[in-house]
């Protein structure tokens, strides 16, 4: 039986397993560092760090679908709590996209599942019960709430 060292998590930081190496967030900053094999990375994003990068196709599909500013800045705080460990900080944070068809809710769980690929993202049918167990253990979890109830949302803690 082979031998393994345990992972030891760090419990103020965030890695990300990069192209180009593993992106670490913490309380100090951000920074890209070389790959480590004692960082027990298993996945890797099919993406490069690059802090001169912009991204102007996704600006413009934002300022189509969510033109107030203010509110596309509250959708990417959102998506900063997803690489917030809950031991870290106990954000308790929902997020819901609620509007009638093609505009865009769609685009935006395509999106957010090839960012996160890294982590449980959850597509939901909230019509079905048994599946809303689910819910429970995704960090990230998309669905059609048109058929969830605000007292059956309320039941999710």
């Amino acid at each position: 039986m082979a031998n393994l060292s345990k992972p030891i998590p760090q419990k103020n930081a965030v890695l990300i397993n990069l192209e180009n190496g593993t992106f670490e967030i913490t309380p100090n900053g951000i920074q890209l560092n070389p790959f480590d094999r004692t960082d027990f990375m298993t996945y890797q994003l099919a993406f490069k760090y690059d802090p001169k990068a912009t991204a102007p196709l996704f600006e413009s599909y934002l300022d189509k679908v969510l033109p107030d500013k203010n509110l596309q800045f509250i959708l990417a705080e959102y998506l900063g709590y997803v690489f917030i460990h809950p031991s870290v900080l106990k954000l308790e944070k929902t997020l819901l996209l609620y509007r009638t068809g093609a505009n865009g809710k769609s685009v935006f769980y395509e999106i957010v599942k090839s960012l996160l690929g890294f982590q449980p993202v959850n597509a939901t049918n909230f019509k079905n019960r048994l599946m809303n167990s689910k819910v429970l253990v995704s960090r990230t979890n998309i669905g059609n709430v048109a058929y969830l109830a605000i007292g059956s949302y309320k039941h999710f803690d």
